[in-house]
């Protein structure tokens, strides 16, 4: 009985973990989600808001 307990609490330790690994992965899945499209970076070019130093796609 208390190999069946240690193994069951084993089993339970690493699926903790592991949940714990996914949640993280998720989070880093959701800040992607929360950077702007290309589409609003090329209309940010546009009205100047980024530094002169990069170029706008127009300039090439």
């Amino acid at each position: 009985m208390k190999v069946v307990m240690s193994s069951l609490m084993d089993k339970q330790d690493r699926l903790l973990t592991e949940n714990t690994a996914l949640k993280l992965r998720v989070a880093e899945c959701e800040k992607f989600q929360q950077v702007p499209s290309y589409v609003d970076c090329a209309q940010t070019f546009h009205q100047g808001s980024i530094p002169h130093m990069i170029k706008r796609p127009d300039d090439v």
